[in-house]
């Protein structure tokens, strides 16, 4: 029994003993991290309204050249304005509105859909001005509104959609906090969290630092949470504020906490994980893509292309398909992207090229206005590979290199980017290959970074070409790219045609090529040429 009992009471005194240490630790890491964690909040808030001034500075910038542009709504007026838009991947409208708050112009023209009594912008007398969120016909998305005056009492607006606006936003803070674009008295703009700051009531200023007011705020919904807001340079009146519970500060420190204590169960959870993990690297698809590729489970279909004006069928788009054995059919967004991470996508690519000059070899030596186009990953730019590829692959087979497309999309050419894309797409071009820039409108090039390229084709994105006859306000900006092209003497390749609608819209807007479910599913080789045959007698 004794031993029992002195068993029984060492324990007692090694726990008694070992907890002072601990909370020791536990009091100086709780005001430690309280401290740290208000800090980092602020930090947050001045970096945030830093990225926001930037931003707005950007706008009042780039828009400067509209204070000059007569107040009318003629072609040239429109064309300004596009061409303004067109410079600004964080805006999708721009345009003049009255000193009444009327609008006179935006980048989309004015047509009988916008009926101007509707629209009345809150607008600065000195200087820019931030209103928002707005939401009317004109605009079906609640949106940020910058505005801006000129000198003869008119405004300019640039109108930013809420996920523009939320890259200038902390996302850190989870359920117990949010980030907002705020005015002076704290009414919300936008917030990454649907919580009610209306109507916020402040108990206390704890303290000024610079533009950056710290204080205890209670909000309608009866919680109460710290604020931190900081001044945006460029407005008078706005603020980035950042707004989080107790409950957040403290989540933060009992994390820390908890580290020290539990790290003999964080070893074992982590050793389960990476078996887990492990265990599903094998079974992953990237490593039965591996395996597919070994055993020929890939297969090449094509999608037509037709001549929008001759209304005949002159190529085709070549796609992957993977064909699983247990899976039936995988979707080639949910593949290719393995097989990116993984580099498999150059000799893929490699093999892709192979059998579409097997199979198509013979029609293109027959039919010189044939074209067949080919996706390129952003991978193929890390290496000159694909040079040497398109050499051997077409000299061997007598098809002539403009009869090779090779698609490229907007994330392959983003700015910033060493010039290696730019070399390789020169070398293809002087080898007379032909590059068309694909998804064109879903990612962030400018009118002016696009010129600089030597493109042949712009690629108009499905999500527009389904826009036309629906409205939305993606529709007007078909007909603003398919300008642009014009005007970059691009030839215009429209995807995604479903409806006679979509059809007569693009032909009638002079698109030169489309391709889409209208015409035809992709399709296996033999049944794309019974197809393009069937098309072109009839």
């Amino acid at each position: 029994m004794k031993r029992k009992t002195t068993l029984i009471m060492t324990i007692i005194v090694a726990f008694l003993v070992s907890t002072v240490p601990i909370g020791l630790l536990l009091w100086y890491t709780y005001h430690e991290t309280m401290d740290t964690q208000l800090e980092i909040t602020i930090n947050e808030a001045i970096a945030s309204s830093d990225k926001l001034s930037k931003g707005l500075a950007r706008i009042e910038k780039i828009t400067e050249p509209l204070k000059t542009v007569p107040a009318e709504c003629s072609t040239a007026v429109i064309n300004k304005l596009i061409e303004i838009e067109y410079t600004m991947p964080e805006v999708r409208l721009v345009g003049l509105v009255s000193k009444d708050g009327k609008l006179i112009c935006t980048s989309h023209g004015l047509n009988e859909r916008f009926n101007q009594d509707e629209y009345t912008f809150l607008l600065g007398k000195h200087g820019l001005k931030v209103s928002g969120p707005v939401k009317n016909h004109l605009i079906p998305q609640p949106v940020m509104v910058v505005s801006n005056n000129r000198d003869d009492g008119n405004y300019i607006i640039a109108v930013v959609l809420p996920q523009t606006t939320q890259k200038y936003l902390s996302t850190r803070h989870g359920k117990d906090g949010f980030s907002a674009i705020t005015r002076e008295d704290h009414t919300e703009f936008f917030t990454d969290h649907p919580h009610d700051t209306t109507g916020v009531k402040l108990l206390n200023v704890a303290y000024l630092k610079n533009d950056t007011i710290v204080a205890k705020a209670k909000f309608n919904d009866g919680t109460v949470r710290t604020l931190v807001s900081n001044k945006v340079d460029q407005t008078g009146d706005i603020y980035v504020t950042i707004g989080v519970t107790e409950n957040w500060l403290l989540h933060s420190w009992y994390r820390l906490a908890m580290f020290q204590i539990s790290i003999a169960i964080i070893f074992m959870i982590a050793v389960v994980f990476m078996a887990i993990l492990v265990t599903k690297r094998r079974l992953s698809l990237s490593k039965e893509l591996e395996r597919a590729i070994k055993h020929n489970e890939l297969r090449v279909y094509y999608q037509p292309v037709i001549d929008l004006q001759t209304n005949r069928c002159v190529g085709a788009e070549a796609l992957l398909r993977w064909l699983h054995p247990e899976r039936d059919i995988i979707r080639p967004d949910l593949f290719v992207p393995l097989a990116e991470a993984s580099g498999m996508i150059v000799p893929i690519t490699e093999w892709l090229i192979d059998t579409v000059i097997d199979e198509f070899g013979q029609h293109l030596k027959n039919d010189k206005d044939m074209h067949i186009a080919i996706n390129l990953s952003p991978n193929h730019f890390d290496n000159g590979q694909i040079i040497e590829d398109t050499n051997r692959h077409l000299k061997e087979s007598g098809v002539d290199y403009h009869q090779i497309i090779y698609e490229i999309t907007e994330r392959s050419l983003i700015p910033n980017k060493d010039q290696q894309p730019r070399e390789i797409m020169e070398k293809l071009k002087s080898l007379n290959a032909q590059l068309a820039l694909d998804d064109f409108g879903t990612g962030y090039s400018s009118l002016s970074y696009l010129s600089s390229f030597p493109l042949d084709y712009l690629k108009i994105d499905k999500i527009f070409t389904e826009s036309i006859g629906t409205g939305a306000i993606t529709e007007n900006l078909v007909d603003s790219i398919i300008a642009m092209a014009k005007n970059l003497n691009l030839s215009v390749i429209a995807e995604g045609i479903e409806t006679k609608e979509q059809l007569e819209h693009l032909k009638k807007n002079g698109v030169s090529y489309g391709q889409g479910w209208y015409y035809s599913q992709p399709l296996p080789f033999n049944e794309f040429i019974a197809f393009m045959i069937n098309f072109n007698n009839h």
